[in-house]
This record gives C-alpha cells, sequence and structure tokens, in this order.
C-alpha cells in the first residue's frame, strides 16, 4: 500500500486529473509566473560542469562557490517518505536550478512496460517522454547498457556515478526529491529541457540521462539533443531545508 501511496503521485491518469481539478491554482505556488529560461539554465549548468572534476573530490565545494549551495540525501521529514534531497549549505535563489533527474530517456514508442513494474521513478514528461530515476534492478541495468552502448572513444556521454552512493556531480538527485504535502509547500518544479547537439562532449559524462535508443552522430559529429528534466527553485531554498515539488507542476521548455 505505501508503494502505491508513492507511485499514485506519478501515475499519469491520476496526475491529469488532479491538474485539472487544481487547474489555475497553481499560480499560488509562484510556479506559473516564473520565467524559466532553458537556455539560460543550460548555460548556468555548463559553468558548474566546467568545475567539475571525475574524481569528484572537490566538486560539492565547486558547486557551493559557483552555484551557491550543495545538496545532500537524508531521510525525509515527511512521515513514511524514505529519503529526501535537502540544501546542506549555502541557499538557492529562486528560478535557479538545483537538481537533475537522471535516468534513462523513453520517448513514447519505446518499450517501459518491464521497467515501470512497481517503479515509482518512472517520471512521465509533459509530451510523453519517460525518464526512468529508479537505481536498482532492470532499470540500473539498462541505463549502464546504455551508456557503454554509446561510448564515444575515451568519452562518456552520461553519468553512472548517480547509480551509486559516490555521486560525481552533486546535482544528480532530483528523484528522491519528495512531494509536498499539508504543511509542506513545494518549493521546486520539474523544468523540461533540451541538452542540444552542441553540447560539449566532454561534459556529457555529468549528465545523468541518456537514451534508450542508440545515439547516431550527426554529420558534425555531434550527439542528437537530448530531452532532460531539471527541478527549479519556485522560490529561496535556505540551508536545511527539503525540497519539496510537486508532481503536476511539469513546466514546459521556453
Amino acid at each position: 500500500m505505501r508503494t502505491w501511496d508513492n507511485y499514485k503521485h506519478r501515475f499519469f491518469p491520476l496526475v491529469l486529473k488532479k491538474a485539472l481539478q487544481i487547474g489555475k491554482k497553481i499560480n499560488k505556488n509562484g510556479i506559473d509566473d516564473l520565467n524559466f529560461n532553458s537556455s539560460k539554465i543550460i548555460g548556468n549548468l555548463i559553468k558548474v560542469l566546467l568545475s567539475f572534476d571525475p574524481c569528484c573530490q572537490t566538486n560539492s565545494q565547486n558547486m557551493l562557490k559557483l552555484a551557491g549551495f550543495n545538496l545532500t540525501r537524508e531521510i525525509s521529514q515527511v512521515p513514511g517518505g524514505g529519503l529526501g534531497v535537502f540544501l546542506s549549505a549555502g541557499k538557492a535563489e529562486r528560478g535557479s536550478l538545483v537538481a537533475l533527474y537522471p535516468g534513462t530517456v523513453y520517448y513514447p514508442t519505446d518499450p517501459i512496460f518491464f521497467q515501470s513494474i512497481n517503479n515509482q521513478f518512472m517520471f512521465r514528461c509533459s509530451d510523453g517522454v519517460h525518464i526512468d530515476g529508479k537505481d536498482r534492478g532492470l532499470s540500473k541495468s539498462i541505463f549502464k547498457s546504455c551508456v557503454n552502448r554509446d561510448r564515444f572513444g575515451h568519452h562518456l556521454i552520461a553519468d553512472t556515478s548517480w547509480l551509486t552512493p559516490s555521486l560525481v556531480s552533486p546535482l544528480n538527485i532530483g528523484q528522491y526529491v519528495n512531494n509536498r504535502s499539508s504543511g509542506r509547500p513545494a518549493n521546486v518544479a520539474y523544468h523540461e529541457m533540451t541538452i542540444a547537439a552542441d553540447f560539449p562532449i566532454h561534459l556529457r559524462k555529468y549528465i545523468p540521462n541518456i537514451s534508450y535508443r542508440t545515439a547516431f552522430l550527426d554529420e558534425a559529429g555531434n550527439f542528437p539533443p537530448l530531452k532532460i528534466v531539471g527541478l527549479v527553485a519556485t522560490r529561496l531554498i535556505q540551508e536545511g531545508d527539503e525540497l519539496y515539488s510537486t508532481y503536476i507542476s511539469v513546466v514546459d521548455e521556453s
């Protein structure tokens, strides 16, 4: 029963029904009136990723310096919520990217039946794309297999450390952000973006997503664009705050 209580927030028919019921009330959460500029968000993301090292020993410090905050996984303040994501240092300003939702990206015609069984981390985007953020079992095996399949010379084109306790990028824990509840209002919203074909290939190793489909290079030697989902602050988030999302607030790319 607890598994269903968690999963139902991502079960699309229920999500759609709830969204229709709430309608324009979403404005009260400060989500609809935010100007989420994907180009600006990805530009800032690149600046942070450029400071990262694959050995990850100083990445948290670098992120605190450039982004102004750090993240950690701890037991959630939501009763029965399992792990949650907290701001462990600094502060996140309204409109800033605070986390990425990791996982294999499935487009509408890709098979997801077996991966979705008992999987509360299967996230559905507004266009029918799914991102499987589960870091165990079949989901984990598929992600690692896709990364090895699309490896480009000595370049890894996705981060696999999010499947382990030792993260290379502190941003790649968005799947553990819990849903808002009574007395715990949402402070982040999901924002759909696209990693363009000209995204620096040497930074792909810090992006926690890969397409289920084989990635064929274009004539310029670039990988195809990739759908990703970020979590963006809808208000100021302070050190010690837990991140809370609302599973109906998926903001389209702008």
